[in-house]
């Protein structure tokens, strides 16, 4: 895209750049702010984890003392709340990375499904809106407030959150571990 832009730049029609970024940039019609928020995002999930800050080894001993003695379905539904839950506060690609081994490590141990689980930790870390930091389409509708206001965006995201994950609990997991 940069070598695009520049390319537009350096080219001139009538004398005129056919893209006069410097325009651009002054213009209120690129919402900015939007793009810089949705950029940021992905270096903060990186920060969270990495091994210096120790954010999902804490995870990691929380979740086994807290799943270590669940039955498989229990685990799964579990699991899923838990992952829909922190998936709010912590970017989903990330803790797609993250937690896929350390579920996968709990579902054996709980003697769960491990394809119902996988399935279900998809869709829990699918549903990541309730907050700008939850994902890169979460961080857009924050950063949008020309269109819907940070009160609105936060109370449409966690409405959208709990519907999400009641149907995913009725009818996800049902349909899991039929095809499973």
């Amino acid at each position: 895209i940069c070598l695009i832009v520049l390319i537009l730049t350096a080219i001139r029609l009538d004398g005129k750049p056919v893209l006069d970024f410097i325009q651009c940039i002054r213009s209120k019609t690129v919402a900015w702010d939007m793009l810089i928020l949705y950029a940021a995002t992905m270096p903060c999930s990186a920060a969270l984890s990495a091994d210096k800050t120790k954010i999902m080894d804490l995870i990691s001993f929380y979740g086994d003392n807290l799943f270590r003695h669940m039955g498989p379905m229990l685990f799964i539904i579990g699991f899923t709340l838990f992952a829909a839950l922190l998936t709010q506060f912590a970017h989903n690609l990330v803790l797609a990375a993250v937690l896929t081994p350390i579920m996968c490590n709990f579902a054996i141990v709980a003697g769960a499904n491990l394809t119902a689980a996988i399935i279900m930790l998809c869709f829990a870390l699918g549903i990541a809106l309730a907050t700008p930091g939850a994902s890169s389409p979460g961080a857009l509708v924050y950063a949008n407030r020309q269109w819907i206001s940070a009160k609105r965006a936060y109370g449409y995201g966690i409405a959208s959150v709990i519907t999400s994950v009641i149907i995913i609990l009725l009818v996800g997991y049902p349909l899991c571990l039929l095809i499973s």
